[in-house]
């Protein structure tokens, strides 16, 4: 039989699709004539039974039988062997030929395939035959181990990175489809972000508006005589929706911070008249009250740059918390330069308050975002927007803003 028919025949095993592996033993099966097949089993590693990898027929002998695996032996009996760890010579009555009263029998010589304490398989040669193998056949026969142990090593290292490969393949496509599905997350939530965003702007429209309708009438009516109940009453309507409009500004603004579609302006305005501004537009809530709003400047530049609607509305939510939690005392706002680097001037406004003061084991969380909840809620405005909207537009313009509390005696915030 020819080498390239040899080769055909190993392809029906899925283990060994290169043949070329058995080039390893040809030289030595060509030297070994007294056989007419050589097959080589390894140990399926899923099941951890026999699993017939190859075989080799003798090309000498080869036109004797047309199926060389019509021969081989039982695996039971391969196993009972293995399991022995020793080569063993067997012969058993051919079955195919008893019939015609021929005394031809079929011998087997098998040899465990050991690595330290581990079984890699085993190899059989096979010859039918009226003689069996003799003690020199059986000697030569096992010098093939070396090479049919790194055959078997070889299909094993195959079988392995064919595992991972496709290991690998499996994983790249997993990676894949999380991909495609993170994207798909992705555009859900940039579609759900610019639904809220727009349902938010809408209504930020719609209720401004009615809002500074009131507001505009109320400061009308404010201008002309009224008697001092109907002046408190309009006061309060003036206060209310003042109140309510600066909530409304804060959800907006919210919305914007975590889109990231709030900007900085860089704009020229004097702090002073900022600080000062603040103060007359808080002078109504302080005056219901019955505290005084102090406003205090040390060493504060005549004109910055930055952005003056950012820090009006810091400066407002601060004081505004100060004056929904204080009773009794006062309520200082305090700007002062810190230091200089170049053309960058370093600001700082401080918001002093006589309340009741905040808990140490709250100070940590009262700028979290919604934390207005029970005794927390009287510094976020009860709406939980007031100090986190502090804290994300002191951060956007690279500052940072701080709390001193002590229970019984006030609160101090500083940006």
């Amino acid at each position: 039989m020819a080498r390239g028919k040899d080769r055909n025949a190993l392809n029906h095993f899925p283990s060994f699709e290169n043949a070329d592996n058995f080039n390893l033993l040809s030289p030595a099966l060509d030297a070994l004539d007294s056989y007419d097949t050589f097959a080589l089993y390894t140990i399926d590693r899923k099941n951890l039974r026999l699993k017939l990898t190859g075989i080799y027929p003798c090309k000498k002998r080869a036109k004797r039988d047309t199926d060389k695996r019509s021969i081989l032996p039982d695996r039971k009996v391969l196993e009972k062997i293995i399991q022995g760890r020793k080569a063993e010579i067997i012969s058993v009555k051919d079955i195919n030929r008893s019939s015609s009263g021929s005394s031809t029998k079929i011998h087997y010589m098998v040899f465990p395939l050991m690595q330290e304490n581990h079984c890699l398989g085993c190899y059989a040669v096979v010859r039918r035959s009226k003689a069996p193998f003799t003690d020199k056949q059986f000697s030569e026969a096992g010098s093939l181990a070396p090479h049919a142990s790194l055959i078997i090593q070889n299909i094993t290292l195959l079988e392995q990175l064919n595992e991972k490969e496709e290991a690998v393949q499996a994983l790249s496509e997993l990676l894949s489809q999380a991909q495609c599905d993170l994207k798909r997350a992705e555009l859900t939530v940039e579609k759900s972000l610019n639904t809220r965003r727009s349902f938010l702007a809408r209504m930020n429209h719609e209720l401004r508006t009615p809002i500074n309708g009131v507001l505009g009438l109320t400061h009308l009516l404010l201008s002309h005589e009224h008697s001092i109940e109907h002046t408190e009453y309009l006061e309060s309507i003036k206060t209310s929706g003042e109140q309510l409009l600066s909530l409304v500004n804060n959800i907006l603004d919210v919305s914007d911070l975590e889109t990231g579609k709030l900007c900085v302006e860089e704009l020229e305005f004097n702090p002073r008249e900022l600080a000062e501004a603040v103060q007359q537009k808080l002078l109504a809530r302080v005056r219901k009250k019955n505290l005084p709003l102090k406003v205090m400047f040390r060493n504060l530049p005549e004109f910055v740059t930055g952005d003056p609607v950012l820090l009006n509305q810091i400066l407002i939510n601060l004081i505004t918390n100060a004056i929904k939690f204080t009773s009794e005392g006062h309520i200082t706002l305090q700007g002062e330069l810190l230091t200089t680097e170049g053309d960058t001037a370093w600001l700082r406004f401080t918001v002093t308050d006589t309340g009741a003061g905040i808990q140490q084991d709250r100070l940590n969380t009262i700028f979290e975002s919604f934390s207005a909840k029970d005794d927390l809620a009287k510094y976020s405005d009860g709406a939980g927007f007031g100090l986190h909207l502090v804290k994300q537009l002191t951060k956007i313009q690279n500052g940072s803003v701080s709390v001193k509390s002590t229970e019984g005696t006030g609160s101090e915030f500083s940006v």
